[in-house]
């Protein structure tokens, strides 16, 4: 049986956070952060898959928080989904190979909306583990 999808939400606000885990701890295994900076020392620890996080946060920003997580984890670098009502204001801030890791979820979204996109970016996820076993696999036997 694979591991559950391990989530975090990322929010400054704690109402859209109550409310985003409430739907998807149906789905998934959710942990919760209200400051991007708390965030980031739990993930130098801690495993996730996928990273839901606001764009607009006091501390830093949702891109500055992904960029900062690219540098911070490499290899181990979740899937990660912005939450914005701007998502094309956003597009111009993030690199092309960046953007393979980023998705974003346009504010308002649908409980239905918020499953469905978490679930792409898991599936993202585990086929970036089952591609970086298989290249292990590759080298021990070459």
């Amino acid at each position: 049986m694979p591991s559950p999808t391990r989530v975090l939400l990322v929010d400054d606000d704690e109402t859209m956070l109550t409310s985003m885990a409430a739907v998807l701890e149906e789905h998934f295994e959710i942990q919760t952060c209200s400051s991007p900076l708390a965030a980031l020392r739990l993930l130098a620890t801690e495993t996730f898959d996928v990273v839901c996080m606001d764009w607009k946060m006091p501390e830093m920003d949702g891109i500055e928080f992904f960029r900062t997580l690219e540098k911070q984890l490499g290899e181990r670098m979740p899937s990660c989904v912005l939450i914005t009502a701007h998502t094309a204001e956003l597009l111009d801030q993030v690199s092309v190979d960046s953007r393979k890791l980023l998705g974003m979820l346009r504010k308002p979204f649908s409980p239905a909306e918020l499953i469905q996109r978490v679930g792409q970016f898991a599936n993202i996820a585990r086929m970036k583990i089952s591609n970086t076993r298989l290249k292990a696999a590759v080298r021990g036997t070459g």
